[in-house]
């Protein structure tokens, strides 16, 4: 998984789609921004934008991995991949709690909060990051093992 995603910009990904509707919501209430800033398409170019100005921190995040112990060596090309599949993954989940999202604008498809209960959705959600939490345990074991050889 880390050779594709960069794991500091996809978690900030979907920060920064949130952060990005909330300052020109601020700003105008009613923008293009807003209505569209849940689709796939501006997502992905959302996504880009924080790909790329997050290349400029690259240094930063390699401290912080450093401090919580993960190894972190990147690019330019994971960056941008992350931030449209960190977007990406934010407005899938999004888009289960709230109807109001049209997923593939510009194509009037329906969404995906149909028929999907959000307690499974919950549940989903925590097992995902139990599961995360067990891999970076077993990261920081194997990290572990092979500076004690």
């Amino acid at each position: 998984m880390r050779r594709w995603v960069d794991i500091p910009v996809f978690v900030l990904a979907n920060f920064a789609i949130d952060l990005i509707v909330l300052i020109v919501g601020v700003c105008q209430p009613r923008s293009f921004v807003i209505e569209h800033a849940h689709t796939l398409l501006i997502g992905a170019a959302i996504g880009i934008f924080w790909g790329i100005a997050a290349y400029f921190f690259r240094r930063f995040f390699g401290w912080i991995m450093l401090k919580i112990r993960l190894p972190y060596k990147t690019n330019i090309r994971k960056m941008i991949f992350s931030g449209i599949f960190g977007t990406w993954v934010h407005i899938f989940v999004d888009s289960l709690y709230q109807s109001d999202i049209n997923l593939f604008w510009p194509c009037k498809l329906t969404n995906l909060s149909f028929g999907f209960n959000r307690r499974l959705v919950d549940f989903f959600l925590i097992l995902c990051f139990i599961a995360a939490f067990i891999i970076y345990i077993y990261v920081l074991r194997s990290q572990k093992n092979t500076e004690n050889y």
